[in-house]
């Protein structure tokens, strides 16, 4: 009797088997390969996104707080620099790419971006690119922002700007002055994978309308006579005035109580409001214009006041008739602290008001 064979595989089989094996193998390993590249990826544009969000709101407080912001000149790259200037005098901060990173630099007075003495602290690891361009006011209209690929000029009317360039009172090292005005200084800052752009504007010099009244002499002027710095900024008057009206626009009922009604009855009246409000400032000039320097929401009257506990008006509010009407705006911006916090702008205004140099 014969007895049958056992089934196996043949050797071609077994090869066969092998090869898709190893194909389906390597296929995974590439795919996993590729999601761990791509987490690598994700976390360097994550971190890299992070440090140029941190730089960007540095660069940006230093303009604010400066009264020139500029490119100086350098043969080793790039760079920004600051003019800063309070009661202790001038100060000066550089930005400038060294050894694949960003970094700031502070000294009493402006920079040589290549001087490898300057101390230096690291801002962003990992820098492939820092290009700085100056941009005209002029320029606006027609310029494209480098990353978006958007253009400013639906943003902007060519024929509403007004060029300012005022000298800063200081020359940069290689002996050319310092101006400032409403021009533009456009940093971009290449972290690979990442790119951003910061345009950065001098915070405390006449750039704008809201500039004016930041930077008017008030003892900070180096040059001698009344508002050296602002002559050529196209104003001819300034005149204060205030944003506040009888309507719940600008007030509403921020406390309650109860007061006699006679019979044994009482009634709902109000002892406090919620209060909102704003400065004016009124320029003319070839480009009129009217800012406004808001108060920020309070309660009227405040705590401590000698008219805290003492207000007791109809409840529904009778805008033509209630303790802030009778009060009037000035009165309750003077109760509220305000004129403290906008003196200085208050005296500006009013000083340009009063200069012939400007009025009339």
């Amino acid at each position: 009797m014969k007895i049958p064979s056992e089934a196996g595989f043949t050797l071609v089989e077994v090869l066969v088997a092998s090869a898709l094996f190893v194909f389906v193998a390597l296929a995974g390993f590439e795919v996993v390969r590729a999601l761990s590249w791509n987490a690598s990826l994700l976390a360097q544009r994550a971190d890299a996104a992070a440090q140029l969000a941190v730089a960007a709101g540095m660069l940006r407080s230093e303009a604010l707080s400066s009264v020139a912001v500029w490119k100086p000149a350098s043969t080793c790259g790039d760079a920004v620099e600051f003019m800063q200037r309070d009661a202790g005098g001038a100060s000066f901060l550089l930005y400038a790419a060294r050894g694949g990173n960003l970094v700031r630099a502070g000294a009493a007075g402006p920079m040589n971006p290549c001087d490898a003495a300057l101390a230096v602290q690291t801002v962003v690891t990992g820098v492939a690119g820092f290009t700085v361009t100056p941009l005209a006011a002029s320029s606006l209209p027609a310029h494209t922002d480098p990353v978006s690929g958007n253009a400013d000029g639906g943003l902007l009317v060519p024929g509403g700007i007004t060029a300012i360039a005022v000298d800063a009172h200081a020359a940069d090292v290689d002996g050319s002055h310092i101006t400032t005005g409403n021009s533009l200084v456009e940093v971009a800052i290449d972290a690979d994978p990442v790119l951003t752009t910061v345009d950065l504007l001098a915070g405390n010099r006449p750039s704008a309308y809201t500039q004016v009244l930041a930077y008017t002499c008030n003892g900070r002027c180096e040059a001698t006579g009344p508002f050296p710095e602002i002559r050529n900024a196209a104003f001819t008057d300034c005149t204060p005035g205030y944003d506040f009206e009888n309507s719940a626009t600008y007030y509403v009922p921020a406390g309650y109580g109860y007061a006699a009604a006679g019979n044994g009855n009482q009634r709902i009246v109000v002892t406090a409001y919620s209060v909102t409000g704003g400065y004016t400032f009124a320029f003319s000039g070839p480009l009129p214009a009217t800012i406004e320097r808001t108060w920020p929401v309070a309660v009227w009257p405040p705590a401590g006041s000698p008219l805290a506990g003492t207000i007791a008006d109809a409840f529904p509010v009778d805008y033509t008739s209630n303790a802030i009407a009778a009060r009037g705006a000035a009165q309750v911006a003077a109760d509220l602290g305000e004129p403290a916090a906008f003196a200085a702008e208050l005296t500006a205004c009013a000083d340009m008001h009063a200069d012939t140099t400007f009025d009339g």
